[in-house]
């Protein structure tokens, strides 16, 4: 069994349905995508690979929570720090 390397960190898309309050179903209906693949993509199954419809429409919820896509890490799991510093004010 593949051991995931990842395993304390978390996806951006998990830290968005955090903030946002998002369940799994909710978040993949709006990616266009199904469950199972958002599933993949927060435990580090498999990586990311979006098509632009995607891409525009993380862009949109982005701008709901005031963040940019320029706000994402390069890494699926890194950090989104602009959301540590929203959550202080």
């Amino acid at each position: 069994m593949r051991k995931n390397i990842r395993n304390n960190a978390m996806s951006v898309f998990y830290q968005i349905r955090e903030t946002t309050g998002m369940n799994q179903s909710e978040l993949a209906d709006l990616l266009d995508t199904n469950v199972t693949t958002l599933s993949r993509w927060e435990n580090g199954k498999s990586n990311p690979n979006l098509s632009f419809k995607q891409i525009k429409t993380l862009d949109i919820l982005l701008k709901g929570m005031g963040l940019s896509l320029s706000d994402l890490p390069d890494d699926p799991f890194g950090r989104i720090r602009k959301l540590d510093l929203l959550k202080c004010k």
